[in-house]
This record gives C-alpha cells, sequence and structure tokens, in this order.
C-alpha cells in the first residue's frame, strides 16, 4: 500500500466526491473506482495558468486516481497509448507485460511514471526496462537505488538502443529542451517508438521558455514562476522543489516544438473524453 496516495484519495474537499465516478483501469486492468480531488494541483500553479476552463481540466488529468493501483487520468491515457501501439486487444498495461511482444523490448523509463510511481511499479523488476532519474551533478551513467543517474540534456546510451522510450510530464522541467528532444529521439531504434506526455495548454498559441538560462549556467525567470509536484489544500505545506520548475510552457504549436526530421509525431487525442485544453493528449513518436 502507497500510504501517501491513501492520504491524497482520503482527505480532499468533501464535495470531491460527487466527481468520482466508475470505470475500467488501463493500467492494473480492474474494474474501479476513480477518485476527483480537487487538491490534486496548488491553487498558485492552477491561478498561475490564467484560464479557468485550463484549471478544470488538468484537475481531472491530475486526480481521478484508481482506487487500486493509484493511476492518475494522465498515466492512464499513457498506458492506453503504449498498449495500443503493440497489442490494441490486450485490456491492460499490467496484462502486457506479461507478453513476449513486451519481454522482446527494451525499455527506457525516463524517471519513475505515475505520481505514486503507479506505472513504474509493473515495470521495476523487469530485467529489460531501464528507468532513470535526475542527481544533480552526477555521476551520470552509474546506479543508485536500481536506478540509472541520467541527464536527460545527454543522455550515456548509445544510439539506436531502445525500442520503446517512456516519460511523462518532465520535458517541461528541462532547461535545455531541445536538448532533451533531441536525446530522446537518439537513444530510439529506427521503427521503435517514443511515447510521452506534456502538459499542453491550447489556451496559448505559442510555446515559450518561463526560465531562460545564461552563458553561466545560471537562469532567469522571465515569468513568475510555477511549480508542480505539490497538491493543494492541506498538501500545500509540501516544500517547493526546483526539479518541478516550469520551465517550458508548452501552447498550441507543441506538435512542432517536439518533432524532429528523423522521426513522424502523433498528437493522439483521448476519443471517449476529448478535453479541450490538452489535457488528454499523449505523444507517439516513431523513429524514422
Amino acid at each position: 500500500m502507497n500510504w501517501k496516495a491513501e492520504l491524497v484519495k482520503k482527505f480532499r474537499n468533501p464535495k470531491d466526491k460527487s466527481k468520482d465516478s466508475q470505470g475500467w483501469c488501463s493500467v492494473c486492468g480492474s474494474s474501479v473506482k476513480f477518485v476527483f480531488t480537487s487538491w490534486a494541483i496548488d491553487n498558485e500553479l492552477l491561478n498561475g495558468w490564467g484560464d479557468e476552463a485550463v484549471a478544470s481540466e488538468y484537475l481531472y488529468r491530475e486526480s481521478m486516481f484508481c482506487d487500486k493501483c493509484n493511476s492518475s487520468y494522465r498515466v492512464r491515457r499513457l498506458a492506453n497509448e503504449i498498449v495500443s501501439s503493440y497489442s490494441p486487444k490486450t485490456i491492460s498495461f499490467l496484462e502486457f507485460t506479461k507478453q513476449e511482444t513486451f519481454t522482446n523490448l527494451k525499455i527506457l523509463e525516463i524517471n519513475s511514471v505515475g505520481s505514486f510511481n503507479s506505472m513504474h511499479t509493473f515495470l521495476e523488476d523487469k530485467p529489460n526496462c531501464i528507468t532513470t532519474m535526475f542527481v544533480p551533478g552526477g555521476p551520470f551513467g552509474s546506479e543508485l537505488d536500481g536506478k540509472s543517474i541520467q541527464n536527460l540534456e545527454e543522455l550515456t546510451f548509445p544510439n539506436d538502443e531502445f525500442d520503446l522510450v517512456i516519460h511523462s510530464d518532465t520535458l517541461e522541467h528541462v532547461p535545455r529542451l531541445g536538448l532533451a528532444i533531441d536525446e530522446m529521439y537518439r537513444v530510439l531504434k529506427p521503427g521503435g517508438f517514443c511515447i510521452f506526455t506534456v502538459p499542453v495548454r491550447r489556451s496559448i498559441d505559442e510555446t515559450f521558455q518561463r526560465v531562460e538560462s545564461l552563458n553561466n549556467s545560471e537562469s532567469i525567470n522571465v515569468h513568475p514562476p510555477l511549480y508542480h509536484g505539490r497538491g493543494g489544500g492541506p498538501f500545500k505545506v509540501l516544500p517547493k522543489k526546483e526539479d518541478y520548475l516550469e520551465i517550458t510552457s508548452f501552447g498550441k504549436d507543441s506538435r512542432h516544438i517536439l518533432s524532429r526530421d528523423d522521426v513522424e509525431l502523433e498528437e493522439l487525442k483521448d476519443p471517449q473524453l476529448n478535453l479541450l485544453s490538452g489535457a488528454d493528449f499523449v505523444f507517439k513518436a516513431t523513429k524514422l
């Protein structure tokens, strides 16, 4: 049991219960209750986006936790697209990990996927999967707690190494975005998939940098700083973390920003929900 997840699901605004729903979890493959909490994101971040519709849909995206495996809506969307890319008739990510198709893949998980490691839980013991973590200063390429210490801007893996690269809401926190995009495609095998999410807000036309790096490796906030990774309500006591600082704000042009000449990039929407803000987007790049 993940006690942090249990606290988040238990302690919430009493009105939130009315937004709970029943459904099928594409991560663990169970018929469950999805738990909504308006404290999934703190008000400073919600207000900082400056759009009530975006705030509402991103609360949905970052909550609706599976009452069994704790996967949020965002993680289930990612799971849906991963499974449908390899085994469309398979009912869940958990079931997919038991198949030969999965075991034949060499997988790179960039940072543990899921607010409570909900997808990572099904990957952490798999010998064909490498999970990375970022430790400032490295040493990059070494291991810590079973994970590879890596900087996404300069991965230590060879070219064309992985069949599948996955990550979720990581790129918006990387100082040198262009280098990170180049790297996640560089290590992908031709024909392989990079399937990932970033928080897209279609209420803004152009992606922009909230933080700019200076020549001396320092940075400056050119817009008011926004931090991800902590909740609202009583959970606002969680400290702000520099590695959760939103450096890039992705807008309508995100597909163009995230694309490269050596990949075919798809912007995948949820056919069941179709959120207008872009909160339901998953990106799938195929290496050419």
